[in-house]
């Protein structure tokens, strides 16, 4: 019974050390949603603008 008792305490450890380390991979590898304002100004410029004019409702 003492094995069995060791086995589970063990395993819940080894799971709660998982489920930390998945925890901070995560928080580390997330980021923000949000666009940067200068790198998408930069874009919107250097787009050809035959293929923007659709996007902002222009049409030719």
């Amino acid at each position: 019974m003492d094995a069995d008792i060791g086995a589970l305490v063990i395993g819940i450890m080894i799971t709660i050390c998982a489920l930390g380390f998945s925890l901070s991979a995560y928080l580390r590898s997330a980021r923000s949603a949000d666009p940067d304002p200068e790198r998408l100004r930069q874009f919107i410029e250097s787009a050809p603008m035959d293929r923007l004019m659709p996007v902002r409702g222009d049409e030719p």
